[in-house]
């Protein structure tokens, strides 16, 4: 895990943490709207940073029998093409 990806998932942490002190803060009615703007800002910015370079999964081997049978079939099928074509 590298450094961008830490500090992603500490915005992120953070900001849903403001996220939830605001619901808590709506539900005992003292509304502390400043949160807000802060818990969206560091989610969103969190979010990226974790995003932002995010390598591709390796392809797995798990429809490797099906793959050979579908090009075997549709090799098939375009000698079969290729022959009636000849003739």
């Amino acid at each position: 895990m590298d450094i961008g990806r830490r500090i992603g998932l500490f915005f992120l942490i953070i900001g849903l943490t403001m996220l939830m002190f605001l619901v808590a803060s709506v539900l005992i009615e003292d509304t502390q709207l400043w949160i807000l703007p802060y818990g969206l800002l560091s989610t969103l910015l969190g979010l990226a940073l974790i995003l932002r370079r995010r390598t591709p999964p390796t392809p797995s081997g798990r429809f490797r029998t099906i793959r050979t049978v579908q090009q075997k079939l549709s090799e098939r099928g375009t000698r079969r093409s290729e022959q009636s074509e000849k003739r």
